[in-house]
């Protein structure tokens, strides 16, 4: 695991809303958003795979469920 502070953050400085101040970098967390990426991709084929004679509002709240995430 990697974390830093950015290099341009000198004490008292003002810090606004969605400044970025420190980068942290983790394999595990790496690994885990590709797994997560994987599974999203499959959710997605599943979908569409099982749209075919499925009530239009399964596949409507199905969409919605995916692009939630």
């Amino acid at each position: 695991m990697k974390f830093t502070f950015d290099s341009a953050l000198r004490s008292g400085a003002q810090i606004n809303v969605n400044d970025t101040i420190a980068v942290l970098y983790s394999n595990e967390i790496e690994r885990q958003i590709e797994n997560l990426k994987g599974e999203v991709v499959a959710a997605k084929a599943a979908l569409v795979l099982n749209a075919t004679g499925e009530k239009e509002s399964i596949i409507k709240q199905e969409k919605k469920t995916l692009s939630m995430q």
